[in-house]
């Protein structure tokens, strides 16, 4: 894994657990679906960062021909899917999960994302 999906994977891993423990002591089906939406987004996260690594190395050493390199990388995309289809229905199913905010956990790495983003440019002086 790069240093800078390190750095996100990390921050993502923080934001989730800061913000979802701190909610689960004022009413526990917020926190819970908070955890359970940023936990499997992380979760996915790191997925999508090792098939990238996977693909981008398999495909410039001549390993995948663009069939095969397509094929792996639907795959890659189901699995990730079936993973928040199932951190979604368990928030649905389950009445001690909020659903909103089990997605709304799913959308913290987009968070951490931006977060560097803007990190990155204040630090160069965009």
């Amino acid at each position: 894994m790069m240093t800078m999906e390190k750095q996100i994977f990390r921050s993502i891993l923080i934001l989730t657990i800061t913000s979802g423990l701190g909610i689960i002591w004022f009413r526990f089906p917020i926190g819970s679906g908070l955890l359970l939406g940023g936990l499997t987004a992380g979760f996915a996260f790191r997925l999508l960062s090792l098939d990238a690594e996977q693909l981008l190395k398999g495909y410039s050493q001549g390993d995948f021909s663009s069939k095969n390199f397509l094929r792996h990388h639907w795959k890659g995309f189901l699995k990730r899917c079936f993973l928040y289809a199932v951190a979604l229905t368990i928030s649905i199913l389950n009445p001690h999960v909020n659903f909103l905010a089990a997605l709304a956990g799913l959308l913290l790495p987009r968070l951490a994302i931006y977060y560097h983003l803007f990190k990155g440019r204040i630090e160069r002086g965009d």
